[in-house]
């Protein structure tokens, strides 16, 4: 299954109708369990990580894309947060 953006089809990181539950239930972002497993596919995108878009930064992160693999703590915490399309870190 892949994702363009988030379910909601606009690119725009959110979490859904139930997001207000996605904090308290964060390990069900990473479960097995089918079941939690869709809730938060449908609900916790941004929550759980699964929208697949640059950040803030998105324009530097062409220029940086060296840094998705770079062993500097500071490079590596930039692109995790803000080149995660570019560095392909997105949950799918």
């Amino acid at each position: 299954m892949e994702m363009s953006g988030c379910a909601n089809g606009k690119n725009l990181c959110t979490d859904g109708y139930m997001g207000e539950y996605c904090e308290s239930l964060k390990d069900w972002c990473t479960s097995t369990n089918p079941e939690h497993a869709s809730f938060v596919r449908s609900n916790c995108q941004k929550t759980c990580g699964f929208c697949c878009e640059d950040g803030y930064h998105a324009d530097v992160c062409p220029s940086v894309k060296d840094w998705c693999t770079s062993t500097n703590p500071e490079h590596a915490s930039f692109v995790r947060s803000n080149c995660k399309k570019t560095c392909g870190f997105c949950k799918v």
